[in-house]
């Protein structure tokens, strides 16, 4: 993919180690695995998060019972492993954090029709692919090079305004070449495309050579 195909993107995001890593297990026993907001820190250390199951379900607020040492912004999304310690209510909960890492974290861009019809993704195998409230989140296997790559959800933005707005997930790999396959993870915010009222179908389009080649988040 060419690396000037539209103007203010592509800026590199994070490192490839941050983010590809083993398979993670989503429930094990006493521990589950999820893509959780890490929303702030508590005067004592703890973490403060926010965790949706799925589609529209209520968020859920969590408080760890130890100390957050993840480098990470507020608002940043995670891979988290815990454990409830804690049901203080509903949605509230206490937990110990097992373990926790980074992931991808970007917004939804969008690029011009043209454009948009000339960007080419490197091959991704996806295992899921979900929505979380105004997430997309992304599971799924991808070409490793050891070097810097781009993971983006770039929308046409001629279908913007539509009630099917295409899109494709991309992921570049900057010029290297790929050596192995490894896990990614990502999470991308769609919170400016999700408000809009005309909007009915979110499409995105995947280069996955053996499996789904398209995932409709449809508005309940």
């Amino acid at each position: 993919m060419k690396a000037n195909i539209f103007g203010i993107l592509f800026v590199t995001l994070l490192l490839s180690l941050v983010s590809c890593d083993n398979e993670p297990e989503y429930d094990y026993g006493d521990f589950r695995s999820v893509f959780a907001t890490y929303n702030d820190t508590t005067a004592t250390g703890n973490a403060l998060l926010t965790y949706q199951a799925h589609d529209d379900s209520d968020p859920i607020k969590m408080e760890s019972v130890n100390k957050w040492t993840l480098k990470t912004k507020k608002n940043e999304r995670i891979y988290m492993r815990y454990t409830v310690v804690e049901k203080r209510g509903k949605n509230d909960q206490l937990i110990r954090i097992d373990g926790a890492r980074r992931i991808n974290n970007d917004v939804l861009r969008k690029a011009e029709h043209e454009h948009f019809k000339e960007i080419v993704s490197e091959p991704t195998r996806i295992v899921s692919m979900w929505r979380t409230g105004n997430y997309i989140n992304v599971n799924t296997w991808v070409p490793y090079s050891g070097q810097r790559f781009q993971l983006l959800l770039i929308a046409d933005e001629i279908t913007q305004n539509n009630e099917i707005v295409e899109a494709k997930l991309v992921y570049d790999l900057l010029g290297a070449e790929g050596t192995f396959e490894r896990k990614c993870y990502a999470s991308f915010n769609i919170t400016n495309l999700w408000k809009k009222e005309n909007l009915k179908t979110f499409r995105i389009h995947v280069n996955d050579p053996k499996g789904k080649k398209i995932y409709d988040f449809t508005k309940n």
